[in-house]
């Protein structure tokens, strides 16, 4: 059950807003949605020389995604493959497994991007004993966490797997949305292919925000002798809408997140890429020294897309509306092999979640950040996260072994 603080925020009034709130809110979006409208009009059919030559650049950028999709990883060495719209690779296909590239997940043409790191193994698949999967956050663009994942592949030298978003990426873009709900169905599809590639593995779920909740949720439907740890990172797991992130974007994700998507596609369509990627590196470094990490404004820039956006923005809105209290019983079924790890000054993650949490499950592991790591670690911090990973894992093995002795 929700704290006595969470209960008062579910009631308050900025949490309910009036019918009155809810009806300018639509009237704006309307409004909006007609301005943007013309907007398109005026670059597609009086702009259109511009666009013709600002969109060199562009093509040459999906030209580069494009061809990375073509090559697979198969035991360490590159492959041909196909193409991204031709014979795409289906969950109920026949074949050994999983690799780099794009999986049909869903009969609405779902699509999800998958990146698999395995150049540092020192077995052939069928002997690997230990996988890493990554379940992203929202954006669950799995480029997002390359150079994460890349870090902990580089460090313990096992097979490390990133199941992208459904629908999150320009790769696997396209017009159907999906919940998170749907997500945890299709993460549960793309498992079984990766337990197929290494069937003698024990895996290790990494769930970052919204992705703890889509890891833990993935447990009913896998073996519980296969998932050996479950690490949730700056988790958001129950009440989301109550945090003070989730009061200031409910309104907009609700109301204005078909116009505001239309709105990032006629930018990514009017800017060149290198100006693009200025302005999201500037965004995204917010007065901090380091830059952002070159895969996060990549994976950022891909939200120009509208399909990309409109994907991201109807699955926080569903987060928001429809997660509430955690289901203790399956939490409490899987409680002894949950780590999790709660960040400071989260704005996803009020005090009183985390004590709802640790209140409910005693058993599991729970480590509060002492570091200043922030929600969003995959822009600036992602080689110290990655170590801080490693040592959880450790640690927890390590106690794991004294208990048997």
């Amino acid at each position: 059950m929700p704290s006595k603080r969470v209960k008062e925020e579910l009631n308050a009034p900025n949490f309910h807003p009036s019918p009155w709130f809810d009806w300018v809110l639509g009237f704006a979006s309307i409004c909006l949605g007609i301005l943007v409208g013309v907007m398109k009009f005026v670059v597609v059919d009086l702009g259109l020389s511009l666009v013709r030559r600002v969109s060199i650049s562009k093509k040459e950028m999906v030209a580069k995604d494009e061809q990375q999709v073509r090559i697979r990883h198969v035991s360490g060495q590159p492959q041909e493959a196909e193409s991204r719209r031709t014979s795409l690779p289906s969950i109920s296909a026949s074949h050994k497994g999983i690799s780099n590239g794009v999986y049909s997940v869903d009969d609405k043409d779902g699509l999800a991007e998958v990146i698999v790191l395995n150049s540092k193994q020192t077995v052939w698949d069928n002997e690997v004993k230990r996988v890493i999967v990554m379940i992203p956050g929202n954006p669950g663009n799995p480029k997002f966490y390359t150079e994460y994942m890349t870090e902990i592949h580089e460090r313990l030298k096992v097979p490390c797997v990133v199941l992208g978003h459904t629908g999150q990426s320009f790769l696997s873009k396209g017009k159907a949305t999906f919940s998170h709900f749907h997500q945890v169905e299709h993460k549960v599809k793309l498992m079984k292919l990766v337990q197929t590639r290494y069937p003698s593995a024990k895996f290790i779920l990494v769930g970052h925000s919204i992705g703890a909740w889509i890891g833990t949720e993935m447990l009913r439907s896998l073996n519980q002798d296969d998932v050996s740890l479950v690490i949730n990172l700056f988790p958001t797991v129950h009440h989301i809408g109550t945090t003070p992130n989730g009061k200031r974007l409910y309104p907009l994700l609700r109301h204005l997140r078909n116009p505001i998507a239309e709105l990032f596609g006629i930018l990514g369509r009017l800017l060149p890429s290198v100006v693009l990627e200025a302005m999201v590196t500037w965004h995204l470094k917010r007065g901090k020294e380091t830059d952002p990490s070159k895969c996060c404004v990549e994976a950022a820039c891909s939200l120009t897309y509208p399909e990309v956006a409109l994907q991201a923005f109807y699955m926080g809105c569903c987060e928001l509306e429809y997660m509430r209290d955690i289901d203790h019983l399956h939490y409490q079924n899987h409680e002894e092999k949950l780590v999790w790890y709660y960040g400071e000054n989260d704005e996803w993650l009020t005090p009183h979640h985390v004590d709802d949490i640790m209140r409910m499950l005693p058993k599991s592991t729970h480590v509060h950040c002492k570091k200043g790591f922030s929600h969003d670690f995959v822009v600036h911090d992602s080689i110290h996260m990655a170590k801080l990973t490693c040592e959880l894992m450790d640690e927890y093995y390590a106690k794991t072994a004294t208990k048997q002795i």
